[in-house]
């Protein structure tokens, strides 16, 4: 890595950056070269992690809402569920797109990346995916997904629903990782980007860990 850096700087022209880097990676640049980069904290890079032991058992006070969740959409909805596969996934991809409808713009909605969804479907043997497809009094209605980060993390990139009833999303996930081979210890809901919203919602998932993220950008 020293030596990458080290070429890079050597090139000229636009600043060096780097986005995404841990604390570690942001100390070594600092230690092999002093005063070189601006470094600063990105809280709105930080990655969720989640127990999925946790979050299956949903013990105590601080897990109410997901099992108050969970017991609304077993008792008011008809839910099957389906692993995503081949033959489902142009149900999948309805949903994806019936979502992607509902939020045209970081303006309108607070969420920036309508693409991931779709493009996870098209990778889906060279991703090794994982998903459920839940139907909803058999319309497909919500898919979570995701695929191994390690042999004991799974990233969770994807959890939609078309539906305006708030707990389908949350028994979708629940459904996802039960499903999950034991070795998954963690899950990792990626960052929050800075959207209000979208970090009440992975904070209010109670994380059991985050990783820090910094940006380091050259200073000219």
């Amino acid at each position: 890595m020293r030596a990458f850096v080290e070429e890079r700087l050597q090139q000229g022209g636009e600043p060096c950056r780097f986005y995404y880097a841990q604390a570690e990676e942001a100390a070594l640049l600092e230690q092999w070269f002093p005063g070189r980069f601006n470094i600063q904290r990105s809280p709105e890079d930080d990655e969720y992690l989640y127990s999925r032991q946790e979050q299956l058992e949903l013990k105590g006070r601080l897990y109410r809402h997901q099992r108050n969740d969970l017991r609304r959409a077993q008792e008011r909805h008809a839910l099957q569920v389906f692993p995503v596969d081949a033959e489902n996934l142009e149900q999948c991809r309805k949903v994806l797109n019936d979502w992607k409808a509902l939020h045209h713009s970081r303006d309108q909605s607070g969420l920036m990346d309508v693409s991931a969804g779709e493009t996870m479907l098209r990778n889906l043997k060279e991703l090794k995916i994982s998903g459920v497809l839940v139907k909803v009094c058999g319309k497909p209605a919500a898919v979570a997904a995701g695929y191994p980060l390690t042999d004991t993390v799974f990233d969770l990139c994807v959890c939609q629903q078309t539906t305006p009833a708030p707990e389908i999303s949350t028994f979708a996930r629940y459904a996802l990782f039960q499903g999950l081979g034991e070795k998954i210890l963690e899950i990792n809901a990626e960052e929050d980007l800075g959207i209000t919203g979208l970090r009440s919602l992975k904070e209010g998932m109670r994380p059991s860990r985050k990783i820090e993220m910094y940006t380091c950008i050259q200073q000219l």
